[in-house]
């Protein structure tokens, strides 16, 4: 059966000087077969403004002479995180249609205004178990659709439970999370787990050292997360001599909705101070 969702905004961001996405709150798919539709794998679709896609249970549309559209993305993602993709033309589209190879289903993703470029947030199921996901995006404007050009997602399975916090990023450079829990105890690589159980368990281009992997998450284990105030932190440890490092961030909370936070690390990592926010549990 698909996900429902419903919308609510973090409240915490805007103080912290970041982007916030409006994210969807879903009940967790089950396990993942072949019957299962778009939303099992990828839970909501959204314009990077937080205007979140429509799912749609049936076969996406043909194509039918729309704008011919080019898609960049990230190229990783882990379980319960999230991702973006870049959809441009050289003419302008008023709506975008996001569809998975060999699985039902479609998001469509109206835009407020015709435009030649849109980016969208979207995120990948904490029960999906690995490998890849190819996404099939076409432009449409004016009713015409446009040709689907593919984008794959290569999902790097991580923990997950009661608190996971993740972030992926786009560009060759180090980009570190930080979890402070509400105990004062601070997880990251230098600390890999806390006396409270959480854990960093994927640790990406440390030093430099690229590993194409470009995410990184921490968690607490089911039934063990302490409750109180958590605190994120995104460090631009090293800009690796890459010119922008875009990140989203995923906060997977029990019994919450998730919010995801969007942000840029812009020119060299020593000009790009920490980027910090909280929540509770």
């Amino acid at each position: 059966m698909p996900s429902r969702c419903r919308m609510r905004p973090h409240r915490d961001i805007a103080a912290a000087g970041l982007v916030a996405l409006v994210a969807a709150a879903c009940s967790e798919a089950g396990p993942l077969a072949p019957t299962n539709t778009i939303t099992d794998y990828l839970p909501y679709m959204a314009l990077s403004t937080g205007q979140l896609g429509t799912a749609q249970t049936d076969t996406a549309p043909s194509p039918t002479g729309g704008p011919t559209v080019a898609a960049d993305g990230f190229a990783a993602a882990v379980n319960g995180g999230s991702a973006e993709i870049t959809v441009t033309s050289t003419t302008p589209f008023d709506r975008v249609l996001v569809r998975l190879r060999g699985v039902g289903g479609h998001y469509e993703v109206p835009l407020p205004a015709p435009t030649t470029s849109t980016t969208l947030v979207f995120g990948i199921s904490r029960d999906v178990s690995g490998g890849g996901l190819t996404l099939q995006v076409a432009g449409v404007s004016g009713g015409a659709i446009g040709q689907y050009v593919s984008q794959s997602v290569r999902v790097i399975r991580v923990g997950n439970g009661d608190v996971q916090v993740s972030i992926a990023w786009k560009g060759a450079s180090d980009v570190d999370l930080h979890v402070t829990d509400p105990s004062g105890e601070e997880v990251y690589f230098g600390n890999l787990r806390s006396a409270s159980g959480g854990r960093l368990d994927l640790d990406s281009n440390p030093a430099c050292r690229i590993d194409g992997k470009n995410n990184e998450n921490i968690v607490w284990p089911q039934g063990g997360a302490p409750r109180g105030t958590y605190t994120v932190l995104v460090d631009y440890y090293d800009d690796c001599g890459v010119a922008q490092s875009d990140y989203v961030v995923t906060v997977l909370v029990a019994g919450q909705s998730p919010t995801v936070v969007r942000g840029s690390f812009v020119g060299e990592s020593s000009n790009n101070p920490s980027r910090v926010f909280t929540f509770t549990y």
